[in-house]
C-alpha cells in the first residue's frame, strides 16, 4: 500500500470533513429547493430532476424523501401552515396558566402566522399555479390538511371564547378563516396592497394594525 507523503502533510485544521445532513436538514434543504423552483417555473414546468440540482443532492435522493412531484409540491404548500399550527399551538399552551389579554394572544397568533407565511410566501403563492394541473387527491390531501390547521385553531377560539366571553362563537370559524387570510395577503401580497414607498409600513407597523383590526374592526379600539 502506497503511503501518500503529500496528505500526511496537510494540518489537520485544513482537511476537509464531510458530514453527512441529518434527515430533518435534508429535508429543509429538498423542500426550499422546491419552494424556489416552483415559484419560478410553477408547477407543469418544475421537474424533479431540475429541483435536485437546486438542492445540491443527486435525484435519487429526493426521490427516497419525495417520491412524486405531488408528494413534494403538497408538502411545501403545507409547510408553512403546520410550523405555525405547531409554535402557536406551544405558544398558547405555554399560557395556559396564567391566561394572556386577548391582545397579547392575538399579536402572538398574528405575528407567528405572518412570519411563517412571509418565510414561504413563494411556496404559498405556487398554489396559484395548479389549478388543473394537479391530481384531485393531492388537492384533497392539501385541503384536508388545511382543514385540520383551521379545526384546531376553532378549537383553541372557542375555548378562549367561553374563558373571556366577550366575542361571540356562532360563525367562529368563518372568523378565524377571515383574519389569518387577510394576514397571508399582506404576507405574500404586500405589493399590491401595501402603500408604496415611505408610506409603507413596517413589520412591527403592519402586524399592530392587524391585530387592532382583527379584535376591533373599523374602530381599531374596544368599545
Amino acid at each position: 500500500m502506497r503511503y501518500n507523503h503529500r496528505m500526511s502533510n496537510i494540518p489537520k485544521s485544513m482537511k476537509v470533513v464531510s458530514r453527512r445532513r441529518r434527515p430533518a436538514e435534508l429535508r429543509e434543504l429538498l423542500l426550499g429547493a422546491a419552494e424556489k423552483i416552483f415559484s419560478c417555473k410553477g408547477f407543469a414546468d418544475s421537474t424533479m430532476e431540475s429541483i435536485a440540482v437546486e438542492a445540491g443532492v443527486a435525484p435519487s435522493v429526493l426521490y427516497r424523501h419525495f417520491p412524486t412531484k405531488q408528494d413534494l409540491f403538497r408538502e411545501v404548500v403545507l409547510q408553512p401552515f403546520l410550523q405555525f399550527l405547531r409554535d402557536y399551538h406551544t405558544t398558547w399552551s405555554g399560557q395556559r396558566h396564567a391566561p394572556w389579554d386577548a391582545h397579547k394572544l392575538m399579536h402572538a397568533m398574528i405575528t407567528e402566522f405572518y412570519d411563517s407565511i412571509r418565510l414561504h410566501r413563494h411556496g404559498v403563492l405556487s398554489i396559484a399555479s395548479i389549478d388543473g394541473l394537479i391530481d384531485k387527491r393531492t388537492t384533497g390531501e392539501i385541503q384536508k390538511q388545511l382543514d385540520t390547521v383551521f379545526a384546531e385553531m376553532l378549537s383553541i377560539g372557542e375555548e378562549e371564547a367561553d374563558l373571556h366571553g366577550w366575542y361571540p362563537k356562532e360563525n367562529l370559524d368563518l372568523t378565524i378563516r377571515l383574519i389569518l387570510g387577510m394576514v397571508a395577503s399582506a404576507a405574500v401580497l404586500d405589493s399590491l396592497f401595501l402603500p408604496p414607498g415611505r408610506r409603507r409600513p413596517t413589520r412591527r407597523q403592519l402586524i399592530d394594525h392587524l391585530v387592532d383590526f382583527a379584535l376591533y374592526g373599523l374602530r381599531l379600539q374596544p368599545l
